[in-house]
């Protein structure tokens, strides 16, 4: 990954045309919560809700973990890190991105059926010492593969 300041251009008009698009998906969520909410269907043999799926089962490990020196150092540190979804190589499948904001980011392949393989070190997309606070996938160099853009504290955004 290159590191690509906020004042070059082209990435950052990207990263915060993606930026937008996310805050855009809350405004729809916050117009339908308005509305009220939607009746529960219940059909029998289907379980209502969702629930949690322990890491021995998923393979999904990561945590982001942050000191209280860190947080009360610098209170974006407290606000939590950034997920992205994609599909980044290929199979149909939404693999995904997970950012931490003191140690090392984790990227998901998505195996199907909830399971996922972690690829960060093949993929070299830990970012580890970064900051990293935010995630977003897009195509930026139009060539039809997702690019993954990393927003961090005092670092710029990776591209």
């Amino acid at each position: 990954m290159r590191s690509v300041t906020a004042n070059s251009g082209r990435a950052w008009r990207l990263a915060f045309a993606g930026a937008l698009a996310l805050a855009s998906l809350g405004g729809v969520a916050a117009c339908r919560s308005r509305v009220g909410p939607a009746a529960w269907h219940q059909e029998i043999g289907y379980r209502p809700g969702f629930g949690a799926l322990p890491p021995s089962r998923t393979g999904i490990r990561f945590t982001n973990a942050v000191t209280l020196d860190s947080a009360l150092w610098n209170r974006h540190l407290a606000q939590g890190g950034g997920v992205a979804l994609g599909d980044v190589d290929g199979d149909g499948l939404p693999d995904i991105y997970l950012t931490s904001n003191q140690g090392s980011n984790a990227l998901y392949r998505n195996l199907g059926d909830f399971h996922f393989e972690d690829i960060t070190p093949r993929a070299g997309v830990a970012l580890t010492g970064r900051h990293s606070t935010g995630a977003v996938f897009a195509d930026v160099d139009g060539d039809g593969d997702l690019d993954l853009l990393v927003s961090t504290l005092g670092g710029g955004v990776a591209l």
